[in-house]
C-alpha cells in the first residue's frame, strides 16, 4: 500500500524508518505520530531506503522571521528515508521536526549522529563509565550514594538499537490530549500585544514530565512553548508566540484615599480610610476569527477585587477573565479594586471635638 508522508522542519544526517504496522483500534486515526526513535523494523524484510527523495513541498515564512518548511513523498511497506542537514542546525531541528504518516503506518525510529565524542559523553554521567571499568571500580564511585533494588518481574515494550556514536529520541507517549486555544495577556510580559496560548488537559493516564514543546497550527509551525510536570487530569497554560493580531490598551486611575468611619474608645481615635483603584482593559481583535482572551490582572497584597464579582480562574499571583472578541470589533474590560486603611491615632486631651459634614 502507498502512504502519504509528511516531515515538518524548522530550518548531520537524519534517519526516519516506520513501519506499516496499523496503530490498534479503538478510535479514528487522525494521520499524526509523534516522531519516534527506536531502529527497529516492523518485518523481516529489508527497508526501502529513500535517500533524500523527500522533497520539499511547501515553504512558509513567518513575521517572527522563522521559516517553516514541508517535506512529502509517498512511501510503500517498511521504508527509511535519509536527510541531511548541516551539523550547527541539529538543536533546533530535533526542537521543531514533526513526522506523519498520513495512511495508517506507524513511525518507528528517528536516529541522529551525535555530536558529541564517546568518551565525553560516558564522562558526563553521574557514572563515569569511561575507560570501562570494572564491577569493582563502579561500586567504589557509588560508595554512600543510595540505590533501590527492585525485584525481578515481566516487561513488555519495543527493543531500540541504537548505533555506535549515533543518539536517538525515544517516543514516550503519542496521544491526543484536551486543548484549547487562548491568547493570554500580561501587562508585565507585554504591555501591548497577548501572547497566543493553549490550555492543555491531560486526559492520558500518564504523568507527563517537564519539556519543550513544538506548536504546530493548522498544520504550520506556530512556535515553541515550555511545559511543566503534568499530572494526569491536571491543566497547564502555555504560550508560544506573540499575538499580533490583538492589541490592548491598559488604562489604570486610583482614587485618592476616603474615610468612611471614625470611631473613639478609651482615648484612642480609630480612622478607616478607603482607596480604590481602577483599571480598564481596551482590546481591539483585528484578526478573522473570534480571539478568545485570557486577562491575567495581578494581584496585590491588602486590596480585594470588587468588580467583576466573580473572576474566571484565581491563581496565587493573579485573577484571570476571559473575553470573546469577535473578528474586527472591540471591547473592554473594567476592574476595580480596593483597600481598606486603618489608622489610630492616641488622643493626649481631655476634650476634643469631631464635626462631620453631610
Amino acid at each position: 500500500m502507498i502512504r502519504a508522508l509528511v516531515i515538518l522542519l524548522m530550518a548531520v544526517s537524519i534517519e526516519v524508518a516506520w513501519g506499516q504496522t496499523p496503530q490498534s483500534p479503538g478510535g479514528p486515526f487522525d494521520g499524526s505520530t509523534t516522531p519516534a526513535s527506536a531502529d527497529v523494523e516492523r518485518s523481516a524484510a529489508p527497508a526501502k531506503d529513500y535517500k533524500d527523495a523527500v522533497p520539499i513541498r511547501e515553504v512558509v515564512m513567518l513575521r517572527s522571521g522563522v521559516a517553516y518548511f514541508q517535506r512529502r513523498a509517498n512511501v510503500q511497506g517498511d521504508s527509511r528515508v535519509t536527510l541531511s542537514f548541516d551539523t550547527e542546525d541539529i538543536d533546533d531541528l530535533l526542537k521543531s521536526m514533526v513526522v506523519r504518516d498520513l495512511g495508517r503506518g506507524q513511525i518507528a525510529a528517528v536516529n541522529y549522529d551525535s555530536k558529541t565524542a564517546t568518551g565525553r559523553l560516558l564522562q558526563s554521567f553521574a557514572v563515569d563509565l569511561s575507560g570501562n571499568p570494572s564491577l569493582a571500580e563502579l561500586l567504589e564511585q557509588l560508595r554512600g550514594v543510595p540505590v533501590d533494588v527492585a525485584a525481578p518481574q515481566s516487561m513488555t515494550g519495543t527493543i531500540v538499537s541504537i548505533r555506535r556514536d549515533q543518539s536517538a529520541m525515544i517516543p514516550v507517549v503519542s496521544s491526543s490530549v484536551g486543548a484549547e486555544k487562548l491568547s493570554i495577556y500580561d501587562t508585565s510580559v507585554h504591555p501591548k500585544h497577548p501572547l497566543r496560548g493553549v490550555r492543555l488537559t491531560n486526559t492520558t493516564d500518564l504523568f507527563l514530565m517537564q519539556g519543550p514543546v513544538t506548536v504546530y497550527d493548522d498544520g504550520v509551525y506556530a512556535g515553541d512553548a515550555l511545559l511543566e510536570n503534568f499530572s494526569q487530569g491536571g491543566e497547564r497554560l502555555i504560550s508560544y508566540s506573540m499575538d499580533l493580531d490583538v492589541e490592548v490598551s491598559p488604562e489604570f486611575d486610583t482614587t485618592p484615599q476616603t474615610v468612611v468611619d471614625v470611631q473613639f474608645a478609651k482615648g484612642t481615635l480609630l480612622v478607616t480610610k478607603k482607596q480604590f483603584r481602577e483599571q480598564t482593559y481596551l482590546i481591539k481583535n483585528s484578526a478573522n476569527p473570534v480571539r478568545c482572551l485570557l486577562i491575567e490582572h495581578p494581584k496585590q497584597t491588602g486590596w480585594e477585587l470588587v468588580a467583576p464579582k466573580q473572576p474566571a480562574e484565581t491563581t496565587r499571583d493573579s485573577f484571570r477573565f476571559v473575553r470573546a472578541v469577535p473578528a474586527g470589533e472591540t471591547d473592554k474590560l473594567h476592574v476595580e479594586t480596593q483597600r481598606t486603611v486603618e489608622k489610630r491615632i492616641a488622643l493626649s486631651s481631655s476634650s476634643f471635638v469631631i464635626t462631620r459634614k453631610s
